[in-house]
């Protein structure tokens, strides 16, 4: 659903609101992965900054909609990396997600992409 430079809508791609340049020197979007692109600030997904220990509302993290806009389908991110995990499970609480799918693997070409956010018991994998 999203493309690279810009987002997709039903009239087909726009700019995001805010350049990666200009992301860049923003301090909650720094926990953001380098090179990657931040949720508009008017559609992300917000964290509840007083249950949050850095009192930060951001993740970066856009709701999917199919029909209400109350009551996103799915969520999409990025992987977290280990000072952003407790921010990832905190969305998931929050917005009571009850699957995650994840489409990248922990690390490519030897780069690292998010760190293992799961435990090693109890929980499943399916490939």
């Amino acid at each position: 659903m999203c493309c690279r430079g810009g987002q997709w809508d039903a009239g087909g791609p726009r700019q995001a609101a805010l350049r990666p340049a200009e992301l860049a020197g923003a301090a909650p979007r720094a926990a953001s992965l380098p090179g990657s692109f931040s949720a508009d600030d008017h559609v992300r997904i917000k964290l509840k900054a007083e249950s949050n220990p850095s009192r930060s509302d951001f993740i970066n993290a856009s709701p999917i909609i199919e029909h209400d806009p109350r009551m996103p389908a799915y969520i999409a991110t990025q992987g977290p990396l280990s000072h952003t995990i407790a921010d990832f499970w905190q969305m998931v609480w929050e917005h009571g997600c009850t699957v995650i799918v994840m489409l990248s693997p922990l690390a490519e070409d030897s780069v690292k992409q998010c760190d293992r956010y799961w435990p090693d018991e109890g929980s499943s994998l399916y490939h």
